[in-house]
């Protein structure tokens, strides 16, 4: 079924295949997908339980599903999560096709794409963490990547960081222009500066650019800048509490280390259950959850790198007490173990290469 969906969709549309429930996983934290055929019979994991999965990934993507079950709630079930479509086997091909048009042809997620270039590691994945919910945001090192990654696609907004070892913003140059002007649907963008003068160097129409940023600057009212710049959202502003703004400064700052809640209070002379319920509202997770979201991230952006550093290296790099404790972290939030999602993400750059 899977050859079969590929090769009648691969002249129109570009495709990436999962063999596994795990696999998918790794494709949905890594790239930007527009739409997901999901069958819910995988060999590892319940369908349903990826389903639910999706939307904390990439943002409210149409999925269509594909099941063998001749039940209706589960039907409803998968509606209830997400889906966009039930096929029950055996469906009639045509009627998938025209489904899998219909969920394409809306132009709804160009507008959810954020671009993170040349962004510190720890700010990057403090910003994915806080804007899940707010679109598809996607973290890269440099230029070239975010060129290679966009392939000519503007995405919504594009937040760029002055690079003081390169240039400043001569490298970003090439990426601007390959994504068309302010009228051709290119992207907005928010710019991190070392001194906001500097930012007249990019030679960019100045229309684009929606707000600077300049060192040092307090990262939370970046990430609510990000979310107030991306249309459509029927969500409340991104805002956060002066307390829970400190809370997220200080993981910034200190992910390495200790980020105790209650220490973080006595420093801010606020009681620490009232910081609790803060976090939890503005948050929408505890602040444990929180601080090991932050640093699940930088484990994947670790290994999407091909840096080839050991468990044990990471995990004294970003945080965990030993190597056991990323594993099982990681296995909890992510679905598949450490080892299992490099192996995966090697996977993905060769045949990217190929």
């Amino acid at each position: 079924m899977r050859e079969f969906l590929a090769n009648v969709l691969e002249d129109t549309y570009q495709l990436r295949l999962a063999v596994s429930g795990r696999e998918a996983l790794a494709v949905l934290s890594s790239r930007t997908v527009h739409l997901m055929l999901l069958d819910l019979g995988l060999p590892d994991i319940d369908g349903r339980e990826l389903l639910r999965k999706v939307e904390p990934l990439q943002g409210p993507i149409p999925v269509i599903v594909l099941t063998g079950q001749h039940d209706l709630r589960v039907a409803v079930d998968c509606m209830k999560r997400g889906a966009s479509d039930v096929f029950v086997k055996p469906f009639d091909p045509h009627d998938l096709l025209e489904s899998v048009h219909e969920a394409t042809a809306v132009p709804t997620r160009r507008s959810r794409e954020v671009l993170l270039v040349g962004g510190d590691r720890g700010e990057s994945a403090l910003l994915r963490v806080l804007l899940r919910n707010r679109g598809r945001v996607v973290s890269v090192p440099d230029a070239e990547s975010a060129r290679q990654l966009v392939n000519g696609h503007a995405p919504m907004l594009m937040v760029l960081w002055e690079r003081r070892d390169q240039g400043g913003w001569t490298e970003y140059a090439n990426l601007c222009r390959g994504l068309g002007g302010l009228d051709e649907g290119g992207s907005r963008i928010i710019l991190v500066a070392q001194q906001a003068e500097s930012a007249g160097a990019l030679h960019v129409d100045p229309r684009r650019i929606v707000a600077i940023f300049q060192r040092p600057f307090r990262l939370h009212e970046l990430a609510s800048r990000i979310a107030t710049t991306i249309p459509g959202l029927n969500l409340t502003t991104l805002r956060f509490s002066p307390q829970v703004g400190n809370a997220i400064e200080h993981v910034r700052e200190h992910y390495q280390g200790r980020c105790s809640l209650g220490e973080i209070a006595a420093s801010l002379g606020t009681a620490r259950g009232y910081l609790v319920r803060l976090v939890r509202q503005e948050l929408g997770m505890t602040w444990r959850r929180f601080v090991r979201s932050v640093r699940v991230e930088l484990v994947k952006e670790s290994y999407g790198s091909g840096e080839g550093k050991s468990v044990e290296a990471i995990a004294e790099l970003v945080g965990f007490s030993d190597a056991a404790h990323l594993c099982r972290v990681f296995r909890r939030m992510v679905g598949t173990s450490p080892r299992q999602y490099r192996l995966i993400m090697a996977g993905s750059a060769t045949r990217a290469v190929e």
